[in-house]
């Protein structure tokens, strides 16, 4: 009788060791499909990253030639033309020869430009646009911008309890910055 249970007990043993096998296979293969699905979605991911770079500098350039349009129109250059010989000492000055109220159309002349300053300096800020580009193409003109109108700017603030000219003064300090950078011990041109 033990010779008819022992074939049984080996037959169970060897169906438990052949189980056991599968049970490691199938771990096996479980987890190299996994690390294969892995690598596959990381590549996928870097192709996506890719190509979510691709069209981010794009976009960027789309913006910069949107802005470049602007910068090149010629009713922008009348107006920093015009501006640009304008002589005041302070705000105080600046209000009552070029104030919206003294001079409506040479303040219109002067907002295009300082608009055009400030949207910029949003755009870099949220970061929609590199300051390299705006200092490759334009610096010198910030940069003399806000060191005339800077002060016209800030006394505006007081005066007006706003936030006038933040974006320009932001732009101008971090289009300095790459100024310096990249042009050391030159002084930007300016009007």
């Amino acid at each position: 009788m033990l010779a008819l249970i022992l074939p049984q007990v080996n037959d169970m043993v060897d169906l438990s060791e052949i189980s056991i096998v599968l049970a490691g296979l199938s771990v096996s293969f479980a987890a190299l499909e996994y690390v294969l699905n892995l690598r596959s979605t990381q590549k996928n991911m870097k192709i996506q990253l890719e190509n979510m770079k691709a069209t981010l500098d794009t976009r960027q350039a789309e913006l910069f030639i949107g802005l470049y349009q602007r910068y090149t129109d010629i009713e922008f250059w009348r107006s920093w033309n015009e501006i640009g010989t304008w002589e005041f000492k302070d705000f105080d000055d600046y209000q009552a020869k070029y104030g919206a109220e003294t001079n409506p159309e040479g303040n219109l002349k002067a907002n295009v430009v300082a608009s055009y300053f400030e949207s910029i300096g949003v755009l870099v800020k949220r970061g929609f646009i590199d300051v390299t580009l705006v200092d490759d193409l334009m610096s010198s003109y910030i940069i003399s911008w806000w060191r005339r109108f800077g002060p016209v700017c800030l006394e505006g603030r007081k005066v007006y309890g706003s936030t006038l000219g933040e974006y320009q003064e932001y732009l101008y300090n971090e289009v300095l910055k790459v100024y310096e950078r990249e042009h050391p011990g030159e002084t930007p041109r300016s009007r």
